[in-house]
């Protein structure tokens, strides 16, 4: 999708439904999927019958619904670096990342760049592979309340931005009403097949000048809203990505509108209009105003899960814990004092509270400054990083004192940062866990991030 001469948008999106369980996520992927999977057999008999003795990683793949980052290198490489990945529950996916370790973060990092339709290079025992312009989609389902834990994190690196999250309203049907009749609705092997064989190679599509000029419209709107958002980074990330996001729903709307046009006449037997023989490559007005409606409904889903909007720094109520400024920027920082036990849960509850539900048994202190787990400070003298990892050891040593964990150091190299080890919750003392309950954590909950 091209924006103007140094703006372009690859077909990327992740795009996730929110549904509880037992809501028939698995028959639902299956409807979009069978199609894909039918085409997907297609091809590998042709394969097979066009080479003697194929290999089965050799076979052409059209979709994937679990890999290893090993995995999927190799079959998207080995299908012109595309691929889908289709899952009935993304929470079993993103709990697969390191989102909520607290060891690498590759795994994350790749998957950013993935959907940037970047160049992915993976090292191997016998060299490097590279591949050129990827694009690695996702869709499914995933349950409303990951989402809000998801969203209740600081999303460090936007990671959250990326993601298009919908939420349905909740509609139980009758066995008559599982199966549609309505003639009107297109053979979905036929739409993706249509879509395939028009994109043998590379297209590239563009606004006509009505749809250009309602793109500009919409993107000086969303920069306005962002602006009108001092605060909370999160929220100023979810606009921000919103842009070219809706550049992609765009695109993707105006071939797809083509491709189930030109899958109906062929279905009901009509000649097919010769127009419907090459998608436009120009866009619509029309199709990126439907983009912006979906667009805005992300947007304000997105926000519905997320915590009330927060300022990025509680104000200090004493100036024992002002973090350094003009009059005391040369003072060195007392950080066990601005973090201090007994004023911690008073004043940083809700970064506690990140700190405690961190996936895993322990928390380094770079995790907590690395991926703004507490508040930021203002730099002191010739400093620029307002997330030290000094001051994050203090907060970890107050929440020793608080009786959540003990503090240690992972190794023997002094500047190694400090370690905190939670304690489960049938560890801890009942003034800890009546602490826990104030921070309305459920122990269960708790006990489960700790595993």
């Amino acid at each position: 999708m091209k924006i103007n001469e140094c703006w372009e948008e690859p077909s990327i999106v992740w795009f996730n439904v929110c549904a509880r369980k037992g809501q028939k996520k698995t028959a639902g992927l299956n409807v979009v999927a069978k199609p894909v999977i039918e085409i997907e057999q297609e091809l590998k008999q042709q394969f097979r019958a066009s080479k003697d003795n194929a290999q089965d990683h050799e076979l052409p793949r059209l979709m994937v619904n679990h890999f290893s980052f090993e995995k999927l290198h190799q079959v998207m490489s080995n299908n012109r670096n595309q691929i889908l990945g289709a899952y009935d529950e993304l929470t079993q996916f993103y709990n697969m990342l390191d989102q909520y370790k607290s060891n690498s973060t590759m795994d994350r990092k790749t998957l950013l760049a993935l959907n940037g339709g970047g160049q992915w290079t993976r090292d191997f025992k016998n060299g490097s592979c590279t591949m050129e312009n990827t694009c690695f989609n996702i869709t499914g389902f995933i349950q409303p309340a990951y989402v809000v834990k998801m969203m209740a994190l600081d999303d460090f690196d936007g990671f959250n931005d990326r993601q298009l999250f919908i939420c349905p309203k909740e509609r139980d049907v009758d066995y008559q009403e599982l199966t549609p009749k309505d003639p009107q609705i297109p053979n979905l092997k036929r739409v993706y097949q249509t879509i395939k064989d028009l994109h043998t190679s590379h297209r590239t599509y563009t606004f006509d000048p009505e749809a250009q000029a309602k793109f500009e419209q919409y993107h000086d709107e969303l920069k306005r809203r962002k602006l009108a958002i001092p605060d909370d980074e999160n929220r100023r990330g979810i606009i921000a990505k919103a842009i070219g996001q809706m550049a992609r729903v765009s695109m993707i709307l105006h071939v797809l509108d083509f491709a189930v046009q030109a899958a109906f006449e062929e279905g009901t037997g009509q000649e097919k209009d010769p127009i419907l023989k090459e998608i436009p490559k120009m866009i619509a007005e029309s199709t990126v105003a439907t983009a912006i409606t979906i667009l805005n409904h992300v947007i304000e889903t997105k926000f519905a899960l997320m915590p009330p909007e927060e300022k990025l720094q509680d104000e200090p109520t004493s100036k024992a814990s002002i973090a350094p400024n003009e009059e005391n920027a040369s003072q060195p920082v007392d950080y066990d004092q601005m973090f201090h036990a007994d004023t911690l849960m008073e004043r940083y509850d809700r970064y506690v509270k990140k700190i405690l539900l961190f996936k895993g048994k322990v928390v380094k202190a770079s995790d907590v400054s690395g991926r703004h787990l507490m508040p930021s400070v203002t730099p002191g003298d010739n400093k620029t990083n307002k997330y030290p990892t000094v001051a994050a050891e203090s907060i970890l040593r107050s929440l020793e004192t608080l009786g959540f964990g003990e503090v240690q150091q992972k190794g023997s190299k002094s500047r190694e940062s400090l370690c905190f080890r939670k304690r489960k919750s049938s560890e801890m003392s009942d003034e800890a866990k009546a602490k826990l309950a104030r921070l309305e954590i459920n122990e269960k909950d708790y006990d489960y991030v700790c595993q």
